[in-house]
């Protein structure tokens, strides 16, 4: 006997569009309006990883990465491409906030990044704004 309750769609659906909504309204949007001195301070969360140059360009590439990748997973296209631009973003928060204030500062993108590792294992589900024409 299957439910009409449990639909797998409703909720990819959920995760995607809530997800898609927080990344490009509280994080990506609000990093690229604040200019080039956001952009530099989010850079310098490369020097983690060894990166110590241009950090208002990688700043500034993180911003948009985060504007794209959350309005192509909120919308349903290019889902994994969408998830591949987050990922990078989501690890260096995860390595930056883990070296600074331990696990529990770390546990936020740690969980969003297995989200979006999870969110690789699937298709973007029944209900997207942009359907992909079958060739």
């Amino acid at each position: 006997m299957k439910s009409d309750f449990l639909n797998i769609d409703v909720g990819i659906l959920i995760i995607r569009s809530g997800l898609g909504l927080s990344f490009v309204t509280f994080h990506g949007l609000p990093h690229l309006l604040k200019g080039p001195e956001a952009w530099k301070l989010l850079g310098y969360s490369l020097n983690y990883l060894g990166i110590y140059f241009f950090p208002a360009w990688w700043g500034f590439l993180a911003s948009l990465f985060l504007i794209i990748g959350g309005i192509l997973l909120f919308i349903g296209y290019f889902h994994r491409f969408a998830i591949f631009l987050l990922i990078p973003v989501l690890f260096i928060a995860l390595i930056r906030d883990f070296t600074n204030t331990g696990i529990n500062g770390a546990l936020y993108p740690a969980v969003i990044l297995l989200v979006l590792i999870g969110l690789l294992y699937t298709d973007p589900g029944r209900y997207r704004l942009i359907r992909r024409r079958n060739v």
